[in-house]
């Protein structure tokens, strides 16, 4: 049994280094379709795309305060210049908004940036992640609890 604990420790170090690497990314909530996006980086993102080839976004005001926002190409883009990670609350998080409708595929939302004005800047693609459903959450605490308790009943 505790080759297998070792082994979790072992997986759970090596993800939490991958998490740990600093890109930009969108956090996706299906269940009501809101969208963050984060910026750990700690550079500025001179533009930043949020892109749905099947044209997904909803018709409201998705603004983020403290951008310019070109949102001309809506419903497929929504572009916002200028995510300085000093002014955000909290700090590199911004709420876009309800901006899809809710229970759609987080393969229709993509997420790009640049991280300045410079010409010849490459266009970079950010992490699109599905924010888990609480039942997910709960079901993946009982298997842990689980797993606890079966080590602890060999012990004794």
């Amino acid at each position: 049994m505790r080759k297998i604990f070792a082994l979790i420790a072992a997986v759970t170090v090596v993800a939490a280094a991958n998490v740990a690497s600093a890109v930009p990314t969108a956090y996706y909530n299906p269940a009501n379709g809101a969208i963050f996006l984060s910026n750990d980086t700690g550079l500025e993102l001179a533009v930043a795309n949020l892109k749905s080839p099947s044209g997904k976004f909803n018709g409201e005001n998705l603004a983020i305060p403290g951008t310019t926002n070109d949102f001309g190409d809506k419903p497929n883009f929504l572009v916002y210049f200028g995510l300085d990670t000093t002014t955000s609350e909290p700090s590199s998080w911004w709420k876009v908004g309800n901006a899809v409708q809710g229970g759609g595929p987080i393969g229709d939302i993509a997420f790009s940036f640049f991280t300045s004005f410079v010409s010849g800047q490459v266009e970079q693609n950010g992490l699109v992640v599905q924010v888990p459903e609480p039942t997910t959450i709960a079901m993946g605490g009982l298997g842990l609890i689980g797993i606890v308790a079966a080590a602890r009943r060999r012990k004794a």
